[in-house]
């Protein structure tokens, strides 16, 4: 998750301590004076559009298009984990090369576990590597294509860069639920479900601005407070599937626009969770809500009197 991806940038003396404890799993060459230290850096990444990763059965990829960056030819992308990439891609630096039997264990690790990344720009591949990475111990490798092997690293931080650069579908989707919702056109938002202490809100759009539906001059404050909080859930993690076990449906979310396109999120929950809701879009996303996140939601009616 983004979370522990970020977590992983801690101080430079955390680094030196982690080399200290794993010098020897790094290995080294004869000598390392003449290495490149920028041979897989991109400095210009405001010109890649597009960025494919592949195990060798399957590829993820991000491409920019429309002003947006897309996982996967559909879906908009976390843009922290697309600044996260890039800044990486900027600053991976060669630390040594590798060699000797060390050299062939790290070969042993590209054989299962290693990945192949392609950075293109107008459709041509700018820069081409594998990598792969040992999370434990927060090392990552780099593999030109002539086959040698970098050690690589961000200087002054313990970065796990092969986890950063690993284009995972569905996590690096847009994190906001309904960032695909036009909102300068909203119409409607209709809330039914059983964690609502009356079992439903409804607002509609007036000529003036928006109603609820049992309240004849709402605070528009707190109304327009209430939007925003619906329009900025966020998924706490996407997931590929649907889970059996959350089988109890606690809310149902509908937008719809002036042209009567409509948004729906259905919230479950199991006995067995105390703290997530499963939930889905109409869109075919599956994720994970966090419970808190409910909690600006569930008002009574009465609570938008003026």
């Amino acid at each position: 998750m983004l979370k522990s991806n970020i977590s992983r940038f801690i101080l430079l003396a955390a680094l030196v301590v982690i080399i200290g404890l794993n010098e020897w799993l790094i290995g080294s060459s004869s000598d390392n004076s003449g290495l490149n230290r920028d041979l897989f850096i991109i400095s210009n990444t405001a010109e890649v559009d597009r960025v494919a990763v592949s195990n060798g059965q399957t590829t993820q990829s991000i491409h920019f298009e429309n002003n947006n960056w897309y996982l996967n030819d559909s879906l908009i992308t976390d843009p922290i984990k697309v600044r996260l990439l890039f800044a990486t891609l900027q600053q991976a630096s060669v630390r040594r090369q590798i060699s000797g039997e060390v050299k062939q264990k790290i070969d042993s690790l590209f054989m299962v576990n290693g990945k192949k990344i392609d950075i293109e720009r107008n459709g041509i591949i700018e820069k081409s590597f594998s990598f792969v990475g040992d999370e434990n111990a927060s090392l990552s490798y780099f593999k030109d294509n002539e086959g040698d092997i970098y050690l690589v690293e961000i200087p002054g931080y313990n970065a796990f860069i092969a986890g950063l650069l690993n284009i995972q579908s569905p996590n690096w989707q847009h994190p906001n639920l309904f960032h695909l919702f036009n909102w300068r056109n909203l119409s409607t938002i209709e809330l039914h479900g059983s964690v609502l202490p009356e079992n439903e809100i409804i607002i509609k759009r007036n000529k003036a601005f928006f109603e609820i539906e049992g309240i004849s001059n709402a605070d528009t404050t707190r109304l327009t407070d209430y939007i925003d909080q619906i329009s900025l859930l966020e998924a706490d993690e996407y997931v590929i599937t649907g889970l059996k076990e959350y089988n109890y449906e606690v809310l149902n979310v509908t937008l719809k626009d002036v042209g009567n396109n409509s948004l729906q999120l259905t919230l479950f929950e199991s006995e067995n969770d105390p703290y997530f809701y499963f939930g889905n879009l109409n869109t075919g996303q599956y994720f994970l809500l966090n419970k808190q996140k409910l909690t600006p939601l569930k008002r009574e009616i009465n609570y938008f009197n003026p």
